[in-house]
This record gives structure tokens, C-alpha cells and sequence, in this order.
């Protein structure tokens, strides 16, 4: 199927931890345009920066270092590809490719986007989604607001699994008053609860209990008090 997308000149994005080991020796491989260096150590990236002179300079982000996203991240060299995000041992984890006689863009990432951590400026998640766009030629989508309340409710957070906070976002239909948001373990025990809640509207999570002292690492399930709006989960670790 990703054969098929390439070989009729459409723009492919490809991401795993093993990724590159995984295909290597593989007829896709080589429409990368990649080399497989190594499959990295245990736990090896902690940020990554744009290489100069590609699409994604200057941007600088850290990562989920320590996390299961970044056990054994892929090296990733370049064939005929190039390198557009390096760690911070230099080493490859974001290629590109201008295929042949332009006939198709490739992109080959062993870093899970989701797990690269925000920071301040343009060093962010969503500016550097768009130079991925821009290269690609996708298109950026623009969505009109609703014209009238949405009685839908939303609630999630990111980035997960998190390690120094997590951004909660959500979203209460207008006939809902004073929402409280939980936070419990997996033993059922509430260890945190933000009450007074607006209709929209974010809350940072640092992984601290009701006291300030800090969450032992893993599961945490959240949902709204008296609200069907499901039982949502995240991973802390520290």
C-alpha cells in the first residue's frame, strides 16, 4: 500500500523507534532513501535540534528521554536521503527525501512525534509539524468554528506518557456549571481533583497528589465529577 501512495508521486511520513531495523533489507526501505546505523542504546535521546540548512533548523525540542518512547531509538543514516533532526549525540533520527526526478517526498522518522516535549518560541511541536507540511506539499487545513455551542465533551491531554507535566484540554457543553476534573490511581484511590472549571479552558498536571508531593510512576486514570465524558488514561514517569 505505501508502495503504491510512492510510486504515484504522493508524499509519505513514516515514524517508529524500530522503524529503520524493522525494514531494513526491504523493497520500501530504499524509497527512503536511508541506512540503518544502529538500532541506539537503551535510553539515548534526550533532545533533538534541526540540522542546519534543512526544513527543520533552528528548531531545538526536548524529548521524552528516559520513557518507553525512547528505548532503543533507531540511527538512521543517509543513502541519497538527507538528515533534518539530529539528537544530541549527532545522531540521525529524522530523514527526507526528494525522490527521484521529483517524484515523490519521503520521510522517515525513528523519534515518536508525539513524545517530543513543547518548549517556548518556535521550538514547539505544531511549527515544526508545519515545516514537515511545508515539505511534504501538504496543504494546511483551516477549520471554521462551530456557529453554535457543541453539546460534545471533550477531554484529553498530552503529551503522554509525560515526565515533568501534562497539558489537560477540554471542553464542557454550555449547560454544565462548576465541573470538577479527577485524577485517581489504578487502585481507585483520588489523588488530585481541579474544581471550578469553565466551559473550555487547559490545566497543567505536574504529578503532584492533593499534599504537592509527587506520584509514584505509572497509570492515572482522569474524568469530570457527575459527567459521562469516559474515564480517560496517562502514564507519569518521572
Amino acid at each position: 500500500m505505501i508502495i503504491d501512495f510512492i510510486t504515484e508521486g504522493k508524499s509519505v511520513y513514516i515514524e517508529g523507534t524500530d522503524v529503520a531495523l524493522g525494514l531494513q533489507g526491504t523493497s520500501l526501505f530504499s524509497y527512503f532513501g536511508n541506512t540503518f546505523d544502529g538500532e541506539g542504546d537503551d535510553m539515548n535521546v534526550q533532545d533533538l535540534a534541526g540540522v542546519p540548512g534543512t526544513f527543520a533548523d533552528p528548531i531545538v525540542v526536548d524529548y521524552q528521554y528516559f520513557s518507553e518512547s525512547d528505548y532503543g531509538v533507531d540511527e538512521l543514516g543517509a543513502a541519497s536521503a538527507g538528515i533534518c533532526i539530529q539528537s544530541q549525540d549527532t545522531k540521525g533520527r529524522v530523514t527526507y527525501w526528494d525522490g527521484p526526478d521529483g517524484t515523490y517526498r519521503a520521510m522517515m522518522s525513528s523519534i515518536l512525534f508525539g513524545s517530543i516535549i513543547d518548549g517556548s518560541g518556535i521550538n514547539n511541536k505544531a511549527f515544526l509539524l508545519s515545516r514537515y507540511y511545508s515539505f511534504l506539499k501538504i496543504l494546511p487545513v483551516s477549520v471554521d468554528p462551530p456557529s453554535s455551542p457543541s453539546n460534545e465533551i471533550v477531554l484529553k491531554n498530552y503529551p503522554n506518557p509525560f515526565s515533568a507535566s501534562t497539558l489537560i484540554s477540554f471542553s464542557i457543553p454550555t449547560h454544565h456549571n462548576n465541573i470538577s476534573l479527577e485524577i485517581f490511581d489504578v487502585k481507585g484511590r483520588k489523588v488530585k481533583e481541579f474544581s471550578s472549571l469553565q466551559q473550555d479552558g487547559t490545566i497543567i498536571w505536574d504529578g503532584s497528589d492533593h499534599f504537592g508531593n509527587k506520584v509514584s510512576n505509572g497509570v492515572y486514570f482522569y474524568k469530570f465529577q457527575g459527567m459521562d465524558s469516559g474515564v480517560h488514561k496517562m502514564m507519569y514517569i518521572k
